[in-house]
Formats: C-alpha cells, sequence, structure tokens
C-alpha cells in the first residue's frame, strides 16, 4: 500500500512541476538511446572486465558511468521500465568492482553525478526523480544502504528550491536506512539509523504548521504525506535512541501538535498517536490521561468522517432520483423474486411480503478497510499505554479490546452497516429535540384565518361553479 501511495504521489508531483515549469535545456543524451544498447557495447564490456578483475577506476571509466550510465534515466526507449533499469545500472556498474579502493571511487561518481541529475535544472524531472531513488537505492559491498550516499539524500530532502517530487524520492530513500537497523543489525547500521533524527526533525519543522518556517509552495498532499513519513520513520528508529536524546524529544512535540491539531488529517493523527503511546513511560512528551483523551477524539473522528461521507452519498442519491433509496421496490424487481424465496429474520420487505434487495454499500471497500486500521491501530496505542500504567491500565486495556473487536468486523465485513455499528458505539447521535408549538388563537366568526385581527373575510362575487 505504502508502494502504491508513494507511486501516486510522485506522478501527481511531476504531473504539478510539468504544468508549472518553462521549459528549460535538457541533460546531454546518452550515446545509447536505450539500456539494452549499452549493455551490448564494447565499451560496456571492457568496463566490467576490467573492474571485475581487480583493475583500478579510471578517468574512462569515470566517464562511462557518468556520460552514458546514469543518463539512461533519461533515455526515452527506457520510460517504461525505469525501476529496472536503476537496479540494473547498480548491478553493471557498480555491485560487481572487486576492488574496494575501485568500488568506493565508482561509488563517489555514481553520487556526484545522481545528485547532479536530481537539483539539475537541465534534467526532466521524471530523470530528477529517478536520479534521487536510485541515489537512495545504492548498496555496499554487504547488500545494505551505501552509507556514503545518506549526506547526499538528506540534503536532497531538506533542499527547499527542489521539486516537491524529489524531495519525495529522497525521502524513499531513508527507508531501506531505517529497516537495515531492524532486529539483529549490527550496531554500525543502528547509530546510522539515529543519526537521521535531527534530519526528521529539521524536516517536520519546515513542513510543519510554523508558517514562518514552512517550505514555500508545498502542495497540501505532498505536506501530508512527507509528516506521515517521517513520523513513521522516527517511530521506527525511536526504540534504538537513548531516552534523552533530543532530536526524539523534539520530534515528540512536533507530533504531539499534530495529533492536538483536529483539522490534521485523521490518517496523520493516528500515526501520532502510535508513536507517542510507544514513548509513554520513558520521557514522554505528554501526560498519559491527556494522550489517551487525545486518541479518543482521533477514534471519534475516524468513524464520524465515515458516518458524515454516508449520509452526504445518501442525500446526494435522494437529490438526483428524488425518490428515497430503499423505501420502495419497483414491479420489476419483485418480479425477479422467485416464489421460494421467503424472507429471513429481519429482512426488509415490500408491500407483497417478498423480499427487498440487499441495499449495496454506499462506502467503498478501501474505504471500509481504511477505518479498520485505524481502530486497529488505535486501539494498539490504547493497550500499549495500558500496560505502561499497569493495574491502572486494565479499564483502558478493555477498552483497547472492545476498538479492535470494531476494527476487525469492518475488516472481517466492510460496509456501510459495521462501520455505522462502529460509530453509534463511539460516537452516538444525539435524539433530536421535539419541537414545541403553542396554539394560535382562533379566528372570530366571519375572519379569515391568517389576516389580522378585526379584518374582515372579503367577500367574493357569486360563481355558478361553487355549486358543483
Amino acid at each position: 500500500m505504502f508502494g502504491i501511495e508513494f507511486r501516486r504521489l510522485v506522478a501527481a508531483s511531476c504531473l504539478l512541476v510539468c504544468c508549472q515549469t518553462p521549459a528549460l535545456p535538457q541533460q546531454e543524451p546518452s550515446r545509447f538511446d536505450r539500456l539494452s544498447a549499452l549493455e551490448a557495447s564494447d565499451d560496456l564490456k571492457a568496463y566490467r572486465k576490467q573492474l571485475t578483475a581487480g583493475g583500478e577506476f579510471t578517468q574512462r571509466h569515470r566517464q562511462l558511468l557518468l556520460a552514458d550510465g546514469l543518463p539512461q534515466l533519461l533515455a526515452e526507449g527506457n520510460r517504461r521500465n525505469l525501476a529496472y533499469v536503476r537496479g540494473r545500472l547498480a548491478s553493471l556498474f557498480l555491485d560487481d568492482i572487486t576492488n574496494a579502493a575501485a568500488r568506493g571511487k565508482a561509488n563517489t561518481a555514481a553520487i556526484e553525478g545522481l545528485v547532479e541529475l536530481a537539483v539539475s535544472e537541465r534534467t526532466a524531472i521524471e530523470g530528477s526523480v529517478n536520479a534521487a531513488l536510485l541515489l537512495g537505492e545504492l548498496r555496499d559491498e554487504d547488500g545494505g544502504p551505501l552509507a556514503e550516499a545518506t549526506a547526499a539524500v538528506e540534503k536532497l530532502l531538506l533542499a527547499e528550491s527542489l521539486a516537491p517530487a524529489v524531495r519525495v524520492a529522497a525521502l524513499q530513500g531513508l527507508v531501506p536506512r531505517v529497516e537495515a537497523a531492524g532486529a539483529g543489525a549490527a550496531d554500525d547500521r543502528k547509530q546510522a539509523a539515529v543519526a537521521l533524527l535531527p534530519t526528521l526533525d529539521t524536516l517536520l519543522l519546515r513542513i510543519g504548521g510554523d508558517e514562518e518556517a514552512a517550505s514555500p509552495g508545498l502542495e497540501p498532499a505532498v505536506r501530508i504525506w512527507l509528516q506521515q513519513r517521517v513520523v513513521d520513520l522516527a517511530a521506527g528508529i525511536a526504540p534504538l535512541a537513548a531516552a534523552d536524546s533530543e532530536p526524539l524529544a523534539a520530534i515528540g512535540q512536533k507530533v504531539l501538535s499534530l495529533l492536538e491539531d483536529a483539522a490534521s488529517p485523521v490518517d496523520l493523527r493516528v500515526r501520532a498517536a502510535r508513536f507517542l503511546a510507544d514513548r509513554v513511560g520513558s520521557e514522554s512528551v505528554t501526560d498519559p490521561e491527556e494522550l489517551i483523551d487525545l486518541i479518543g477524539a482521533t477514534a471519534v473522528a475516524a468513524v464520524v468522517e465515515d458516518r458524515s461521507a454516508i449520509k452526504r452519498i445518501e442525500l446526494g442519491q435522494f437529490l438526483s432520483s428524488g425518490v428515497q433509496g430503499g423505501m420502495s421496490m419497483q414491479p420489476a424487481e419483485a418480479s425477479m423474486m422467485g416464489p421460494g424465496m421467503m424472507p429471513g429474520p429481519g429482512m426488509a420487505t415490500g408491500p407483497d411480503g417478498s423480499p427487498l434487495p440487499a441495499k449495496p454499500s454506499l462506502l467503498p471497500v478501501a474505504t471500509c478497510l481504511r477505518t479498520s486500521w485505524r481502530l486497529v491501530s488505535l486501539s494498539e496505542a490504547l493497550a500499549t499505554i495500558a500496560k505502561a500504567l499497569g493495574e491502572k491500565g486494565e479499564p483502558l486495556e478493555q477498552r483497547a479490546g472492545r476498538w479492535r473487536e470494531l476494527g476487525i468486523a469492518i475488516y472481517e465485513k466492510p460496509g456501510d452497516e459495521a462501520v455505522l455499528a462502529a460509530a453509534t458505539e463511539l460516537a452516538p447521535e444525539p435524539d433530536p429535540e421535539p419541537v414545541e408549538t403553542e396554539p394560535g388563537p382562533k379566528p372570530a366568526a366571519g375572519e379569515r384565518p391568517g389576516l389580522p385581527p378585526g379584518r374582515p373575510r372579503p367577500v367574493t362575487p357569486f360563481s355558478p361553479f361553487m355549486n358543483r
């Protein structure tokens, strides 16, 4: 799901940039119009033969890498399979070099060339995006993220002059660095992940709600996506950092502001709740009781959002058709019911007793599954806080269990019924108050209702139609 969101956002950002940016001179093309032509060339064969045999990385090798290798990201013939091209370029030019010194020089040249492609105004936007992606995908001899490329990735991420799509691609380059610091990772991998916290803190500051520090010209969709990914990455790094880590504490304060802001998207608040719940019991940035209230408000916002969406769809259908859906059954539909189709218990029936067709769900399945994820994630946040509180958290643990049941019920049967059941339990709607009216005075004899008191009923001429 993350990959789908990422590709959609990059595509939208590229389209936005293409629509707003004037034409610029393009980067010098490679001598080869597609990767297959480069692979078949004698130059590349000689490059690989020399460097796989332990040879030195010479100026001629550097020229082939920068002039013909990396520009394959811009070649028109490679546009349909750029993900494959990125991986293949790394394999052809870098991964098989056996001499450590030569590999280091080749990596340095590749980093410099990719940064140039990413930031150059002469590079088409799709080339800049794929250069930033390949920069984050470079690997060392052990198969892990290339440490020497991390600083360049962070530089692109914080460069406010770059197109948003390039910054999004740069942030994607930090994901494998956090994943590489997971369970069983070496200490240097963990330290490298912890070293990313200041960059994440700076990015949150620049894309946050502070108008003076926020990056100019950043579209709301891009801003929200970056905020969500930063919170996810910080949550993955937090267990590795020291309890008194200043960058982590600074990130916690910013994440708390996101959770407190009722205008923040619900998905972002859910991620913020998970991040803060994991920190309860250490140097937490908020009081547990306050955090519990904020998590409860987020759960309510999640289900109310869906209930409001259902009401809007129903109102739109009513206004467009002029007939309340589901209240009557068309004759054609009734005739389709066979004589043996008897209505079951609780099934809606028509005037003749035949069962009405099931009303289709108004909410898409994807929306229901998202609501399920929200409730289960928030239940896990509550359970984490309950565990940290010990005996005092037992009622909270029961509440978390109930939220989880509601989320799983929606997952098992995604539709309006399960979503509305969760909304009714978490955010019941108040009963409408009856409107009390006092009866007005009865009109006197000869007076017409609705006329001022004392004014007689108007005299109308005789009409023969009154006798009918």
